[in-house]
């Protein structure tokens, strides 16, 4: 198997992208008439949020260990 310079780039630009989507759904406070917390980290790791969620694992993004293995695992697979 052969590893992909551009592969790696567009990996590193993916995780950075969905660690700031997870740090500002943390920093901004979800309120109002409706709350949806999490919905866009959910939706931006959703190839490893989503077959989780559905084997009954539910990700908790407020912890850092379920938020590193979203983010990472989608790296990986990108």
């Amino acid at each position: 198997m052969r590893l992909s310079i551009v592969g790696f780039a567009m990996a590193g630009h993916y995780a950075v992208g969905e660690g700031w989507v997870v740090m500002l759904e943390r920093a901004v406070s979800s309120g109002g008439w409706i709350t949806l917390g999490y919905m866009g980290s959910f939706l931006i790791t959703i190839p490893v949020a989503g077959p989780a969620s559905w084997l009954g694992m539910k990700l908790d993004f407020d912890r850092d260990v379920d938020a590193a293995v979203a983010v990472g695992g989608c790296a990986v697979l990108v």
